[in-house]
Protein backbone atom coordinates (compact mmCIF):
# COMPACT_ATOMS: atom_id res chain seq x y z
CA UNK A 1 0.00 0.00 0.00
CA UNK A 2 3.08 2.48 0.94
CA UNK A 3 4.27 2.04 -2.53
CA UNK A 4 1.40 2.85 -4.27
CA UNK A 5 0.71 6.07 -2.54
CA UNK A 6 3.92 7.04 -3.58
CA UNK A 7 4.01 5.76 -7.17
CA UNK A 8 0.27 6.96 -7.62
CA UNK A 9 1.03 10.87 -7.74
CA UNK A 10 4.32 10.01 -9.81
CA UNK A 11 2.31 7.99 -12.29
CA UNK A 12 4.07 4.77 -11.58
CA UNK A 13 2.58 1.49 -11.26
CA UNK A 14 4.70 -0.22 -7.96
CA UNK A 15 2.72 -3.52 -8.92
CA UNK A 16 4.53 -3.79 -11.82
CA UNK A 17 8.01 -2.67 -10.46
CA UNK A 18 7.61 -5.53 -7.92
CA UNK A 19 6.84 -7.75 -10.78
CA UNK A 20 9.83 -7.06 -12.85
CA UNK A 21 12.18 -7.14 -9.95
CA UNK A 22 10.82 -10.32 -8.86
CA UNK A 23 11.16 -11.55 -12.59
CA UNK A 24 14.86 -10.14 -12.43
CA UNK A 25 15.80 -12.20 -9.18
CA UNK A 26 14.22 -15.26 -10.54
CA UNK A 27 16.61 -14.75 -13.84
CA UNK A 28 19.16 -14.35 -11.91
CA UNK A 29 18.58 -17.41 -9.85
CA UNK A 30 18.28 -19.69 -12.79
CA UNK A 31 21.64 -18.48 -14.29
CA UNK A 32 23.29 -18.88 -10.90
CA UNK A 33 22.34 -22.75 -10.73
CA UNK A 34 22.60 -23.75 -14.29
CA UNK A 35 26.33 -22.72 -13.81
CA UNK A 36 26.87 -23.43 -10.49
CA UNK A 37 23.98 -26.41 -9.59
CA UNK A 38 21.85 -28.55 -11.68
CA UNK A 39 21.54 -27.25 -15.21
CA UNK A 40 18.71 -29.61 -16.15
CA UNK A 41 16.21 -28.32 -13.58
CA UNK A 42 13.14 -26.81 -14.72
CA UNK A 43 12.81 -23.06 -13.89
CA UNK A 44 10.03 -23.87 -11.62
CA UNK A 45 12.38 -25.82 -9.12
CA UNK A 46 15.19 -23.53 -9.78
CA UNK A 47 12.73 -20.69 -8.48
CA UNK A 48 11.78 -22.62 -5.35
CA UNK A 49 15.01 -22.60 -4.39
CA UNK A 50 16.49 -20.84 -1.47
CA UNK A 51 19.54 -19.16 -2.20
CA UNK A 52 21.66 -20.59 0.35
CA UNK A 53 21.00 -24.23 -1.58
CA UNK A 54 22.17 -22.63 -4.55
CA UNK A 55 24.88 -21.28 -3.29
CA UNK A 56 26.23 -24.52 -1.61
CA UNK A 57 25.90 -26.85 -4.13
CA UNK A 58 28.48 -27.78 -6.88
CA UNK A 59 28.17 -29.16 -10.67
CA UNK A 60 29.74 -32.53 -9.42
CA UNK A 61 27.60 -33.58 -6.16
CA UNK A 62 25.75 -36.34 -6.53
CA UNK A 63 27.13 -37.41 -9.92
CA UNK A 64 24.89 -40.61 -12.19
CA UNK A 65 27.90 -43.11 -11.23
CA UNK A 66 25.15 -45.71 -11.95
CA UNK A 67 23.07 -44.22 -14.76
CA UNK A 68 21.61 -45.21 -17.86
CA UNK A 69 24.58 -43.68 -20.06
CA UNK A 70 27.06 -46.57 -18.32
CA UNK A 71 24.49 -48.92 -18.83
CA UNK A 72 23.77 -47.89 -22.51
CA UNK A 73 27.67 -48.20 -22.70
CA UNK A 74 28.12 -51.74 -20.91
CA UNK A 75 25.26 -53.02 -23.43
CA UNK A 76 26.87 -51.89 -26.63
CA UNK A 77 30.24 -53.47 -25.62
CA UNK A 78 28.62 -56.72 -25.03
CA UNK A 79 26.50 -56.38 -28.59
CA UNK A 80 30.59 -55.50 -30.49
CA UNK A 81 30.20 -52.08 -31.14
Amino acid sequence: MKGNIVAQPLGLSAGSVAEQEQCIKDSIKIGVNSVNGNPHLSEDETKQMSWDTIRDQHAWDNPDRQGAGRRGCRLCDRQGW
